[in-house]
């Protein structure tokens, strides 16, 4: 037992001090309690006081939140970049092979997106934001090259959409009333 807590003081010595402040400061529930009290002890040893313990924290948060930030908007960007491609990838065909079916697949694709959005909106904002962000881009863009080719489809298409998006609104208050 004595050299187990001779070695772990050893490997305290041994290590840089934004490690050791690091473990005191944020790693605190993934050690023991003499583990953490040896790694204070060389830390005090090396001239740290308990302000400078409690600075390390809060600037190595701040760090940390900026990280988290930047790697949420590159998510977002992602997620953006790739729906739109997505969806005017999907959507661009699916406008010209539903001609015969008077635009019901395209209502029926822009009213899944409108379903995928509801879903997301629940478990992440962000990406729901970015999703209907992307979505709305491919499928608009698509939508105003078919109304302005053809005024009565594209007109058709956003008729079924906006009958779809009731039938989908008016489903979901009355599934809400029901839960309550």
């Amino acid at each position: 037992m004595k050299t187990d807590f001779q070695d772990l003081k050893r490997r305290m010595a041994t290590l840089p001090a934004d490690e050791l402040l690091d473990l005191v400061a944020f790693d605190v529930s993934d050690y023991k309690v003499e583990a953490l009290d040896l790694a204070r002890d060389e830390l005090y040893k090396r001239g740290y006081s308990d302000s400078d313990l409690e600075n390390w924290r809060v600037s190595a948060a701040a760090l940390r939140s900026n990280a988290d930030l930047g790697h949420t908007r590159v998510k977002f960007a992602l997620s953006l970049i790739l729906t739109t491609i997505v969806s005017f990838c999907l959507f661009a065909p699916l406008i010209y092979y539903s001609i015969i079916a008077y635009g019901i697949p395209c209502a029926v694709f822009i009213a899944a997106g409108y379903l995928i959005w509801l879903a997301l909106r629940r478990t992440d904002p962000q990406q729901a934001r970015a999703f209907a962000i992307g979505f709305a881009c491919g499928v608009f863009f698509t939508v105003l090259v078919m109304t302005v080719a053809v005024p009565w489809y594209g007109g058709l298409i956003i008729a079924e959409c906006v009958a779809l998006w009731i039938l989908i609104e008016v489903i979901r208050k009355a599934a809400e009333l029901f839960d309550a």
